[in-house]
């Protein structure tokens, strides 16, 4: 309706296939498309026929040149979000604890939630996160060893996430269907990993994104 009335607009993309009308008439009708991933990082078909058109900002977090503070603690794990069934939950926090792991679990519910969680992300020895793209920024400017659970989304936007840093070597990943048996060895190899999360591009990615507000403007 803006851009009928004459209006410059600017769309904001996520991964995924979003080879639909509806997304093709957006991305046709957009001055600027804004993807806040890496350029080549997540594969978007349906940005292609667009891409004279499209920033790749690299991944958009609050956290963006905050400084890290302290050391990691020894064989901690942050279950960050409603990432797993309250059962599957569970079941992981008892298999890690029996393995030598002290587990902090936040943001599952109203009550496990936190103002600022900066400070676990960045003394965690493992992170265990949704893959969608504030989650992953997040990871990325605290430079976290990680697992990453791609949860059902339409477009399959978290799956693709999801794949893609598995194939970077950025994170483990697994699927929403993951076994507490499964995630313990999945954390335990992530413990191991020296992830690049530079690749993401989060610093200066807001900016980036404002800029290209900006050169909308008539």
């Amino acid at each position: 309706f803006a851009r009928l009335l004459g209006v410059r607009t600017v769309a904001v993309t996520q991964p995924g296939t979003r080879t639909d009308a509806p997304h093709a008439l957006a991305y046709g009708l957009a001055d600027r498309i804004v993807a806040p991933w890496p350029e080549g990082a997540v594969d978007a078909p349906g940005l292609a026929p667009h891409a004279d058109r499209v920033t790749w900002t690299g991944g958009i977090s609050r956290f963006d040149a905050r400084a890290v503070s302290g050391a990691v603690d020894h064989r901690r794990v942050l279950l960050l979000g409603r990432v797993l069934p309250p059962d599957v939950r569970d079941e992981s926090v008892r298999r890690l604890g029996e393995r030598g792991w002290n587990v902090t679990s936040v943001g599952h519910d109203d009550a496990s939630r936190v103002d600022d969680p900066w400070p676990l992300l960045t003394r965690s020895t493992v992170v265990v996160s949704a893959a969608g793209q504030n989650s992953v920024a997040d990871l990325a400017a605290s430079g976290a060893r990680a697992v990453v659970i791609g949860q059902e989304r339409p477009f399959d936007e978290q799956r693709a996430t999801a794949e893609s840093l598995e194939a970077w070597g950025l994170a483990r990943r697994a699927d929403g269907a993951v076994s507490a048996e499964h995630l313990v060895d999945l954390v335990e190899k992530a413990a191991g990993d020296a992830p690049e999360w530079s690749r993401w591009r989060v610093s200066g990615a807001a900016a980036r994104m404002a800029a290209a507000i900006e050169g909308t403007r008539p």
